[in-house]
C-alpha cells in the first residue's frame, strides 16, 4: 500500500519523522505535519493555500507487545523446524531393530544405536527401502513351516548379508546380521506345537483336530449301532465290532497330520546352505542343487504317497521358486542402494 503526499511522490509502509528528514535533507518537509502517537503515525496534508487540512491518512506502526509476539513466534517455528530435523536417537535390542525396519511408516528422522553401534536415521531409511521385500519373504512368527520355508529364511539371510557387506561398517553388518538371524530363530520356536511327533518321518508333527474328531466319532457310532441292527452280522461278530467301537471312542486320540517339516536336521541344513550359497557361483549352484534333491526327495516322497513323479516336479518347481526368489530380492536390493539423482534440462 502506498499514499501520495506530494502529487509526485508516494510512499509506502511507516512513516517517520527521519525518515522524511533523511529524503527531504536538502530543503524543508512542506505541506506535510505527523502527528506520533502510540500506535499510528498520522500524516496531514494542507491545503494549496495552507488554510487548511486537505486530508489525512493514519498509518499504524507496531507497538513493542506486537513486536514482542512476532519474536515469540518466530523462535517457537524455529524451535519446531529443529524438532523436525533432528536426529532421534533411540536405544534398542536387535529384535527391536528388526521390527522397525519392517515397518515403513516408522519415523524417518529416527536413528537406533544397537549393541553400541549407531544406524543413522538415513541409513535406516536406505536399510528399509532396499530390504523391505527381503523382510515380507520370510514366514512370520506362528506360521507352520514345511522345507521350503527354511530354504527361503537362508536365502533372505543371504541378501542382506551382501547388503550389509557393501553398504555398512563392519559393525553395523555383525549387529544386523545377529538381528536377522536371531529374527529367524524365534519365528521357527514359535511354531504351533504339536502333540506328537515322529522324528523317524519328515512331516511326522501330529495335532489332535477336533472338529475331525467330533466326526470321526459320530461315524464311529453310527458304524456300531448299523452293525449291531444287520441281519448280515453274526452275534459275535456285532459283539467283536461293539468293542472295537467303544475301544476307539474311549481312547480319544484320533490325530490328523500337518504339513510342518518335523526332520530338524534337514530343516537346518537347507537353512545355513541357502544362507552361505553364491549363487553367481555356476558349479557352486549346480552342485548344491544337486544336493538340494537328494536331501528333500525322501520328505516329498513321503508326502506324494510315493509318487516319484510327483516328488521330482516338486522339486524342480523349487529349484526354479529358489533361483527366481534370489534373483529378485537381489534385483530389488540393487536398486534401491542407488543413489537417485534428480535431473533437470
Amino acid at each position: 500500500m502506498s499514499t501520495n503526499i506530494s502529487g509526485n511522490m508516494e510512499i509506502g509502509g511507516l512513516l517517520s519523522i527521519e525518515h522524511l528528514q533523511e529524503k527531504n535533507k536538502n530543503k524543508p518537509v512542506k505541506g506535510q505535519k505527523l502527528s506520533a502517537l502510540k500506535d499510528a503515525v498520522t500524516l496531514k496534508k494542507k491545503s494549496a493555500d495552507g488554510t487548511s487540512d486537505a486530508g489525512e491518512v493514519k498509518l499504524l506502526r507496531r507497538t513493542e507487545e506486537a513486536s514482542e509476539v512476532q519474536r515469540e513466534n518466530m523462535i517457537n517455528k524455529a524451535r519446531a523446524q529443529t524438532a523436525n530435523t533432528e536426529m532421534i536417537t533411540k536405544e534398542a535390542g536387535r529384535e527391536e531393530l528388526y521390527a522397525s525396519l519392517t515397518k515403513k511408516e516408522s519415523p524417518g528422522n529416527a536413528a537406533y544405536k544397537v549393541d553400541g553401534v549407531l544406524f543413522s536415521a538415513e541409513e535406516m531409511a536406505s536399510m528399509r527401502e532396499a530390504l523391505g521385500d527381503v523382510f515380507a519373504s520370510v514366514a512370520r512368527p506362528g506360521s507352520t513351516l514345511v522345507y521350503s520355508e527354511y530354504a527361503k529364511m537362508g536365502i533372505a539371510e543371504n541378501v542382506v548379508r551382501s547388503y550389509a557387506e557393501k553398504n555398512m561398517s563392519k559393525d553395523q553388518a555383525e549387529v544386523i546380521m545377529k538381528a536377522v538371524s536371531e529374527h529367524m530363530d524365534q519365528v521357527i520356536a514359535g511354531e504351533p506345537e504339536a502333540e506328537i511327533m515322529d522324528e523317524n518321518l519328515y512331516y511326522g508333527k501330529r495335532i489332535v483336530d477336533e472338529q475331525y474328531q467330533r466326526a470321526y466319532r459320530m461315524i464311529l457310532q453310527a458304524s456300531k449301532e448299523f452293525v449291531a441292527n444287520s441281519d448280515f452280522y453274526s452275534d459275535e461278530k456285532k459283539k467283536r465290532h461293539a468293542e472295537y467301537v467303544d475301544m476307539k471312542l474311549n481312547t480319544n486320540t484320533h490325530t490328523g497330520i500337518t504339513m510342518s517339516a518335523s526332520n530338524t536336521k534337514l530343516a537346518n541344513s537347507l537353512r545355513s546352505g541357502f544362507a552361505t550359497l553364491d549363487f553367481g557361483n555356476e558349479d557352486e549352484l549346480q552342485s548344491f542343487f544337486e544336493q538340494y534333491q537328494d536331501w528333500v526327495r525322501p520328505a516329498y516322497l513321503e508326502v506324494h504317497g510315493g509318487s516319484g513323479k510327483f516328488a521330482e516336479e516338486h522339486l524342480a518347481e523349487d529349484i526354479a521358486l529358489y533361483q527366481k526368489q534370489y534373483k529378485d530380492l537381489t534385483n530389488r536390493m540393487l536398486a534401491a542402494s542407488v543413489k537417485h539423482v534428480n535431473l533437470q534440462i
